[in-house]
């Protein structure tokens, strides 16, 4: 059986498999070239170092969460659905979730490899897709954010055990809480809004927002105290 052609694709393809299997503490010259089957040399061929090579990595895994949010979400977006389908990204890709997510800041600290900062970029991809189709405000938005990326975080830890099922119910139930609240909060803004024009009542005057008629008018009905039609 004749070797295989040693490619800067091929290469990376290895690494990337060897990534999501093992995580990215598992890349090195000599464990890529036992996967590829091949000596050192045709991976400083095709990559300046280590780094470089590991930056792709990270940059393909950002892309790679980008498909999975779309795949599972589909093009109607729904916060919920969106949300879980972050924590099941955690369950089933456990290395890729940690390199996104959880291996940047240690990275930042010792600077091990230079970074484009994919996993702020993959929560804010996330950020967008909870505010689509929702019924909450920005600031609830991130509420939900904060739950949904919590949630995954301890699913990946292996603190807390949960199937689709019980994540999808407690991200349910805490969606609808945060709803009520946004719900609550609009009815708030609402009535200082339209305080202002309570006070004409007492004059007899219903006012017509749409017509929004001058402040001549409005001052003659109330001298003489009439109403004016809706």
């Amino acid at each position: 059986m004749p070797r295989q052609r040693i490619t800067r694709e091929l290469l990376f393809q290895r690494a990337y498999e060897l990534l999501k299997e093992e995580g990215i503490s598992a890349i090195s010259a000599k464990s890529l070239a036992k996967a590829a089957c091949c000596s050192v040399q045709p991976i400083y061929t095709y990559f300046s170092n280590m780094d470089e090579l590991k930056d792709g990595l990270y940059q393909e895994a950002g892309r790679d969460y980008r498909r999975f949010l779309e795949k599972h979400v589909g093009q109607m977006t729904e916060p919920v659905k969106t949300g879980l389908a972050h924590v099941m990204f955690a369950f089933q890709y456990p290395h890729l979730f940690f390199l996104l997510f959880q291996q940047t800041a240690q990275d930042l600290l010792t600077k091990t490899f230079s970074h484009s900062m994919e996993g702020q970029a993959c929560l804010e991809v996330l950020f967008s897709f909870l505010q689509q189709n929702t019924q909450l405000g920005e600031k609830e938005t991130k509420y939900f954010l904060m739950l949904v990326h919590g949630m995954a975080a301890m699913v990946h830890s292996g603190l807390v055990k949960l199937d689709h099922g019980q994540a999808e119910l407690i991200l349910k139930s805490c969606y609808g809480e945060l709803a009520a609240q946004a719900r609550q909060e609009l009815a708030k803004v609402t009535a200082i809004k339209t305080a202002p024009y309570s006070c004409f009542r007492r004059f007899g005057h219903i006012m017509d927002v749409a017509s929004e008629p001058s402040d001549e008018i409005l001052l003659e009905n109330i001298r003489n105290g009439r109403e004016t039609d809706d």
